[in-house]
């Protein structure tokens, strides 16, 4: 039995290592390589002598003969013919991993000196090819800069920015913005987290990069809130063009502005010169409010808004201080779909909701919770504007959390979101965890209905009080079995577990990962960790986001994403 336990594990890390899944139930496998003679005698050594009547007293019972016999099963085994067998027959039948990836990805956003600490991190899923990268840096007033990286197959790797560019966090201040591309190999997925110190705020932002710039982007949130609170809010423009000036013109939605008889909404014009990074704010117009924003360019180009604050929040605890950072979508659209939210103690949760057309609508807002049950909240959309829908009040009511018997209480929560226009949604999330992290995330949802059945990330981290955890939604009417596979250092492992028709579950990274890694991988915990989740089976859908909190020398925060989904 230890053999045979020693001989599937290897077979598992064979598959993977070659781009397949963990090999699961392996009876079905044996019986097709013992019912071929060619792959039976190079997988087995048969045993054709002897019984099992080892005493003498059943008169020869049970001898051993050609091929599968009682006495001696299917004999012992070849391990490196029999495995390499297994894998070829679970590949034929059950496929191989499919991991979207892509050549090129952008930042907008980036800063290194003055209290920043930028890096990119990159996963290469590629079962056997490396893949080199250029990075090249773009300043707002000087020419780019490239440096050549290479991401191993089967691997994450991280990218110091301020190693790249010379630049301590120390050092003067500098705002970049970065274009990752594969010069040769296979495709990559690229993150940027980024960790600061700006003047007493202390936080930290991550982004999936986006992979096609786009003329439009649109944010459900912008806020500029000072008297007693102090919320910063960027818009930071990459101009991709090696020849065109992007002029791009930003839209603040206030609410009251637009419509019919009303003033026009503030704008602000953004000039950014080929190949450089440009960035705006409606601090410099003055207002003093949230708000939804919008860009126009005339030549395609990449967009994000970084968001700093200092705020006193009694549902989480107090006075915090925290930042987010978000890519723009291109379009609104009528459905929205997240797979995380939380409303315990010391979190504050909404969806801010923003229609950038002069009617209003109406959104139908389903959350689900873990214990099975769920509501729908209607939501009036103002032309123009924005609503801000509480998910701690409505979770506190008995109908919100749990009117079903046997009754399993929840703070536990993802949602879908309908409108009868387009709009776009996202998820603000506030938290001050006593005596470690503090700070939000603000996460647009994955455009809707449910279309996709694989999501990768590049970043992930379970050292250094750092907590990682993977959120997944079914949003299917039947029960879904999703494969998580992790790149730890050169080690692949994967996970496999099945969720219920619409239905949210929950995964702690650090608890799969770290016991697996600091046993095999050099140095305690190998902490850095990249995924692909897979749903599994004709037809099945997921989504997949992954928060996660940090206290990473003395700078607390928390990052959310959804999956790149190609």
């Amino acid at each position: 039995a230890p053999m045979w336990a020693a001989l599937a594990a290897m077979a598992n890390e064979m598959s993977l290592r070659q781009g397949g899944f963990d090999l699961g139930f392996l009876n079905p496998l044996l019986y097709q390589i013992a019912n071929k003679s060619s792959s039976y005698a190079s997988s087995f050594h048969d045993i054709t002598s002897g019984t099992d009547d080892f005493n003498r007293q059943n008169n020869g019972s049970y001898p051993a003969t050609p091929h599968y016999d009682m006495a001696t099963g299917l004999g012992s085994y070849n391990a490196y013919n029999l495995a390499t067998a297994l894998v070829a027959l679970a590949q034929n039948t059950g496929g191989q991993r499919v991991a979207p990836t892509n050549r090129i990805w952008y930042f907008a956003e980036g800063s290194v000196g003055g209290g920043f600490q930028e890096y990119l991190t990159l996963q290469n899923p590629d079962a056997t090819q490396t893949a080199n990268i250029a990075v090249t840096y773009l300043f707002q007033s000087q020419p780019s800069v490239v440096v050549l990286h290479s991401v191993p197959p089967r691997s994450r790797a991280t990218i110091n920015v301020n190693a790249d560019l010379r630049i301590g966090s120390s050092a003067p201040h500098a705002s970049i913005s970065a274009i990752v591309q594969v010069t040769s190999g296979p495709g990559i997925v690229a993150e940027r987290p980024m960790y600061f110190n700006l003047n007493g705020i202390k936080s930290g932002t991550d982004v999936v990069g986006t992979t096609t710039p786009n003329t439009n982007y649109y944010f459900p949130e912008g806020d500029t809130r000072q008297n007693g609170r102090n919320y910063y809010t960027f818009i930071t423009i990459l101009n991709p063009s090696s020849t065109q000036t992007a002029t791009t013109v930003l839209t603040f939605y206030t609410g009251s502005c637009g419509q019919s008889g009303q003033t026009a909404c503030p704008t602000q014009t953004v000039i950014t010169p080929p190949l450089h990074r440009g960035t705006g704010s409606p601090l410099v117009l003055g207002l003093d409010q949230q708000m939804a924003i919008s860009t126009a360019s005339d030549i395609p180009v990449v967009v994000e808004r970084p968001i700093y604050f200092r705020d006193t929040i009694p549902t989480v605890g107090g006075s915090i201080t925290g930042a987010a950072d978000e890519v723009g979508v291109p379009t609104p659209g009528n459905d929205w779909l997240f797979a995380e939210g939380y409303t315990g103690n010391h979190y504050q949760q909404y969806y801010v909701l923003a229609n950038f057309a002069a009617t209003a609508t109406t959104a139908h807002m389903r959350l689900e919770y873990v214990n099975g049950h769920s509501q729908t909240i209607d939501v009036t959309v103002p032309a123009m504007g924005q609503a801000y829908v509480d998910i701690n009040a409505a979770n506190a009511q008995p109908y919100g959390i749990c009117d079903i018997s046997p009754c399993v209480t929840t703070n536990s929560n993802c949602a879908e979101i309908t409108s009868d226009a387009p709009i776009v949604a996202e998820r603000l999330m506030y938290f001050n965890l006593p005596g470690s992290h503090g700070g939000s995330t603000e996460t647009i949802g994955e455009p809707g209905p449910s279309s996709q059945s694989v999501f990768t990330f590049a970043e992930g981290y379970t050292a250094n009080s750092f907590q990682e955890f993977l959120t997944l939604l079914n949003p299917t009417n039947n029960d879904e079995t999703v494969a998580i596979t992790f790149f730890v250092d050169t080690y692949v492992i994967q996970q496999q577990l099945t969720i219920k028709a619409h239905s949210r579950q929950t995964l702690n990274i650090n608890v799969l990962v770290t016991p697996i890694s600091s046993t095999y991988v050099n140095g305690p915990g190998a902490p850095a960790v990249s995924l692909t989740v897979q749903a599994l089976g004709t037809d099945a859908k997921l989504v997949a986001e992954r928060p996660m909190y940090f206290n990473f020398m003395g700078i607390s925060g928390g990052t959310d994403v959804v999956g790149y989904t190609g």
